[in-house]
């Protein structure tokens, strides 16, 4: 993403960032329920799925009108 943000504008670049780190704190979350069964996760280690859910949609998004967008002749 870093190589390519070139090609993102501030609020693109900025909704696949948060998109990462909501990813990042999955990733967590589920490494330590598998290692800790049925038990809850600390708070820090706790994830609100609806933020989740709504930054991933947020980057499909973005995506989508990226992909979707006119190519521009320099």
């Amino acid at each position: 993403m870093r190589k390519n943000q070139i090609y993102l504008d501030d609020s693109q670049y900025s909704d696949m960032e948060d998109s990462l780190g909501q990813f990042r704190e999955a990733l967590n979350y589920i490494q330590w329920k598998i290692q800790n069964g049925n038990q809850n996760p600390p708070n820090h280690r706790q994830m609100d799925w609806n933020q989740f859910m709504q930054v991933y949609e947020d980057a499909t998004e973005t995506l989508q009108e990226e992909i979707n967008a006119p190519v521009e002749d320099n």
